[in-house]
């Protein structure tokens, strides 16, 4: 009797546990779905595109940083802002590389994605780049209009903490706030927008608007920084043509070989960054008669505002699909192509900027070596 019992209750937890196991399996099956049966060549192109430009993109924002740091130790100066905000820039970029990798690298090898918290770790941290990254830009568009349009510096120097602090509170608003929600998980091709749940929408509908109100900011500073550069240049030329025009005859030899010698005061090489002057009050109104001091002054600031404007627009264009990307998944409306270009233009935006940053120091290199040989 013994034994039958003991028979009844083997079979019995062979049966339980074989249609656990078959559960699992159909869990496991429907939680592993095949990405490439998906879109084949989309998902292809996808992972390549995304994982060359990851790989640039980390590259070239090392030598930013490497090349940044070892300049200031070399010279043992303090970082200006024409150095800080730009390695700001390719740090955030720097992480977003190292983020997206294992994103791309991990589904493309197992042809699935990866599953619980790993999943939704990188998605919040993706998000998390992104937002700070768009913060980052308008507020450093928002510092250089206030100085060139404005006269209103901002010299933060070691208080650069409190610009931070600005950014992440916004930023670490809308991430937490969609984690809890469930809003980061699987999202067809890699980790980041969980569909399904409705804990997306809050973080799709926050970075909408977030975008939205950053790049007309941005685009808005941006027009005016370059607007009024340009019409300082161009008083500057018009002042010296007419100066040049009706120059008196009277004016000394001496005096004209004084103001315009190399070795005058007014040539020499300042230090002083372009993004820590307050542009002076000829840079507003008519000059009659500019002097060289007046040129150089000129010369430094919209020299150090056009390298970073041009980084401010290279990261507006970088994070413009991002807007693309929201209003697809909340219109259900998702896209292969979308995908692509969102992940490749997050990571073609640090590229652009370490080339430009390498350019410009090219240039600077040029330009010192000009000025020490005259």
């Amino acid at each position: 009797m013994c034994n039958n019992i003991i028979k009844s209750l083997s079979k019995k937890f062979i049966d339980e546990k074989g249609s656990q196991i078959s559960e699992n399996e159909n869990a496991d099956s429907e939680m592993y779905e095949s990405i490439y049966k998906i879109d084949p060549t989309g998902s292809a192109i996808f992972y390549v595109a995304g994982i060359i430009t990851s790989f640039a993109n980390m590259v070239g924002s090392f030598i930013m940083i490497y090349s940044t740091i070892r300049k200031n130790r070399h010279n043992s100066e303090v970082l200006t802002p024409s150095k800080r905000f730009p390695l700001y820039m390719a740090i955030m970029d720097f992480g977003t590389s190292i983020v997206t990798l294992p994103n791309l690298f991990y589904p493309m090898e197992e042809d699935y994605l990866m599953i619980g918290n790993w999943c939704t770790s990188l998605g919040f941290i993706t998000s998390l780049f992104i937002v700070m990254n768009m913060m980052l830009m308008a507020s450093l568009a928002l510092i250089t209009y206030l100085r060139i349009c404005k006269r209103y510096v901002m010299n933060l120097g070691k208080n650069d903490w409190v610009l931070f602090l600005l950014i992440l509170f916004p930023t670490l608003t809308i991430s937490f706030v969609t984690w809890y929600l469930n809003g980061f998980g699987p999202d067809t091709f890699w980790c980041f927008i969980n569909q399904e749940e409705s804990g997306s929408r809050v973080n799709l509908i926050a970075l909408i608007i977030f975008a939205y109100v950053v790049t007309i900011m941005t685009s808005f500073c941006y027009m005016s920084v370059i607007k009024r550069i340009h019409n300082a240049e161009t008083m500057f030329a018009a002042s010296y043509t007419k100066n040049e025009r009706y120059k008196s005859k009277t004016f000394s030899f001496k005096k004209s070989i004084q103001l315009l010698s190399p070795s005058s005061e007014h040539f020499s090489i300042t230090t002083t960054d372009g993004l820590e002057i307050r542009p002076p009050s000829f840079f507003y109104g008519p000059v009659t008669a500019p002097i060289a001091a007046q040129e150089r002054t000129l010369k430094n600031i919209t020299k150090a505002t056009r390298k970073m404007s041009s980084y401010i627009f290279l990261q507006m264009i970088q994070y413009t699909p991002i807007i693309i990307y929201s209003l697809c998944i909340l219109l259900n409306e998702m896209q292969t192509w979308v995908y692509v270009l969102t992940v490749v233009m997050l990571n073609l935006g640090g590229v652009s900027k370490s080339v430009t940053f390498m350019r410009n120091e090219s240039l600077n290199n040029d330009t010192n070596r000009e000025e020490r040989k005259k």
